[in-house]
């Protein structure tokens, strides 16, 4: 990792989730790949504040090239927003454009350092900034949201493809439920995943084919993307003996809904090339 990255990641975990030192309370993952995760209540603030001191701080940066840069300084107001909206989503992004568009009539205007505007032109150039800031740092969430999501979904589909290239091969059904194994294991970014054919269950809350998770000890099920329990099942359903993968899973893992319909799907897979 270069020296670039390690800062834009140190910043990331700053905006979204405050002090990199204090201890963070895992957060319910959401159901769409690419949704930002929610933050604490003082993740959120620390967040908005260094959102806004980083447009200031641009801002600032700018006073001496005011002179030659007069008529680009409201464009270049517009990089710590996009920045903002790439590392911690709108919301933190529209705080940094009501930062941006301030600290550009604060130190950009005349009469400058005071919070007043004379000339009508640079009124509709503040206006102007605070609009495309808060546009564009919406645009900038949904294009990196859509990029990740695709990863999510490209991840997904190879573990899904790579197993059901093994059915019909022949193979043996004991590596056929190992390789089933691995799929589950890095589709849900697990810590481990064990195949028990024997198993009867259910001792551990149950992964459904629609992505849901049912406690045993509830009626309900839990069909959003949250994070996941500690231990979970994923039963064949095809076969008509027991037989279960029971998956433990990482404490602040993030797994989409289609993350777990991804593996029900490669269970069900091999229930089906199991001989009865």
């Amino acid at each position: 990792m270069s020296t670039i990255d390690r800062a834009l990641h140190r910043l990331q975990q700053a905006l979204v989730l405050g002090a990199p030192n204090r201890r963070i309370t895992p957060r319910p993952a959401p159901a769409v790949p690419g949704a930002p995760r929610k933050a604490s209540i003082t993740g959120t603030i620390v967040g908005h504040a260094i959102a806004a001191l980083l447009s200031i701080g641009v801002a600032a940066a700018l006073i001496p090239l005011r002179d030659d840069l007069s008529q680009s300084i409201s464009l270049l107001m517009v990089i710590p927003v996009l920045l903002v909206a790439l590392l911690a989503g709108a919301p933190h992004a529209t705080t940094a454009a009501l930062a941006a568009a301030a600290a550009f009539d604060f130190f950009h205007t005349e009469p400058y350092y005071q919070p007043t505007i004379d000339d009508p032109d640079d009124i509709v150039e503040t206006v102007t900034l605070l609009i495309i800031g808060i546009a564009a740092g919406y645009l900038a969430q949904s294009a990196q949201r859509a990029l990740v999501a695709a990863r999510v979904r490209r991840q997904e589909l190879a573990a899904v493809t790579s197993f059901l290239d093994q059915l019909g091969t022949g193979i043996d059904p004991d590596d056929l439920a190992e390789h089933a194994r691995h799929s589950i294991e890095h589709v849900l970014n697990a810590t481990s995943c064990d195949w028990l054919p024997d198993y009867q269950g259910t001792a551990s809350p149950v992964l459904n084919p629609d992505g849901s998770i049912v406690h045993h000890a509830a009626i309900h099920s839990t069909p959003d993307g949250g994070q996941l329990p500690t231990t979970i099942e994923i039963p064949i359903r095809t076969t008509p003996g027991p037989g279960r993968f029971i998956v433990r899973t990482r404490r602040n893992a993030i797994v989409s809904t289609e993350e777990r319909q991804a593996a029900a799907t490669i269970a069900s897979a091999l229930g089906r090339h199991i001989p009865r």
